[in-house]
């Protein structure tokens, strides 16, 4: 959609319209909030290209509902912050400042670092510099070195134009740093400094307002600097930090890998003393084995043992009686037996016993 956009134009009403809290959640509006994104990211390439440092990169936040931004899109991004480079070096301090259910809980890789950021909304245009509570080096920094050059912050502080502002506030030192102090403890989201633009003004302006927003960023810029954390703007030991933890790493590391040099020896020599138990064990067998068969060449024949001696002396037995052939065909019946019929008992009276199957019987 950016290549749709080669400059920029202005913003229009529907630019505002669509972060319309009825708009939120509403993903029927994603092709409007994505063509009022390539706006805004068309304002965050020139800050780029006014600023000129090869260490930042432009990044915007995401058009489309979803989990990272709680299902609203209320506003849409485009900002300046460290490049990925620059994070990766940073990254093991970042990662010990903030603890883990933090890190879960709030995982926006922009709310660890400082931003020069271009925001839209509802309500207006906004540009200025943003920390988040969770950027903890930058924070620091910021602290550490308003304490040894507390007359270069209230110089730059001093500088900056009118309609720039601390959270609707003049900017003062003392308010700087007591709005950095609050969001370290947590007490506020952002320490922010910028210069806002409500909706009719922003819509009024149209192009030039590109160029009221490239020099407000850059009279940001020497702020920025002073409180952005470099390797040459360390006021709060974090080379020392970065150096200590690096040297833990290598030796965690020399660590490992004398701990499987040590575990790779131990197999080895566990190996060799198997193997040269067997080697023992199969040349006792070969040895028994050798032994054996000279005993037996240099032995006499033994003589037969008893069982065969005595089946050797036993008489010759009858040859066993060769069975008859089996039958064919059925084999005979035999005749049963006779055997003669016994008269019936003679009851008294001389009347024969007959059955009378449950009759009483006859008188």
């Amino acid at each position: 959609m950016a290549l749709l956009i080669s400059g920029f134009e202005g913003f229009g009403d529907a630019d505002f319209d669509v972060y319309r809290p009825a708009c939120w959640s509403n993903n029927l509006h994603n092709l409007d909030r994505m063509r009022t994104k390539a706006r805004v990211k068309v304002l965050a390439d020139r800050l780029l290209a006014a600023v000129g440092d090869a260490e930042l990169v432009v990044e915007a936040s995401s058009e489309i509902p979803s989990v990272w931004n709680g299902r609203q899109v209320r506003d849409q991004w485009a900002y300046l912050l460290r490049s990925d480079a620059a994070r990766r070096r940073l990254q093991p301090v970042v990662a010990r400042s903030v603890d883990l259910a933090t890190r879960v809980k709030d995982p926006a890789e922009h709310h660890r670092h400082l931003l020069l950021a271009v925001r839209i909304d509802e309500a207006g245009v906004e540009v200025g510099l943003r920390i988040h509570q969770h950027a903890t080096v930058d924070l620091a920094n910021l602290l550490g070195r308003a304490d040894r050059a507390g007359g270069e912050l209230a110089a730059l502080v001093a500088a900056l134009p009118a309609d720039v502002t601390l959270g609707g506030e003049a900017v003062t030192p003392a308010g700087l740093l007591a709005a950095a102090r609050a969001a370290q403890r947590g007490e506020a989201e952002w320490l922010l400094v910028s210069r806002t633009w409500a909706r009719a003004d922003a819509i009024a302006a149209a192009a030039e307002l590109a160029e009221a927003v490239v020099a407000t960023a850059e009279a940001l810029l020497p702020l920025f600097r002073f409180v952005a954390w470099t390797p040459d703007n360390d006021h709060v030991g974090v080379q020392e930090k970065l150096e200590s933890i690096a040297e833990a790493v290598e030796h965690r590391k020399e660590e490992a890998e004398a701990a499987r040099d040590a575990a790779a020896e131990e197999r080895e020599a566990r190996h060799q003393e198997a193997r040269a138990r067997t080697e023992s064990r199969l040349a006792e067998l070969k040895a028994w084995k050798q032994n054996l068969r000279v005993r037996r060449d240099e032995e006499p024949a033994a003589e037969a043992p008893a069982e065969q001696r005595a089946r050797a002396e036993a008489p010759a037995r009858r040859p066993p009686r060769r069975a008859a052939p089996p039958r064919r065909g059925p084999r005979p019946e035999a005749p049963r037996p006779w055997r003669p019929r016994r008269a019936p008992p003679v009851l008294e009276g001389g009347r024969l016993a007959t059955s009378s199957r449950g009759r009483p019987p006859c008188p």
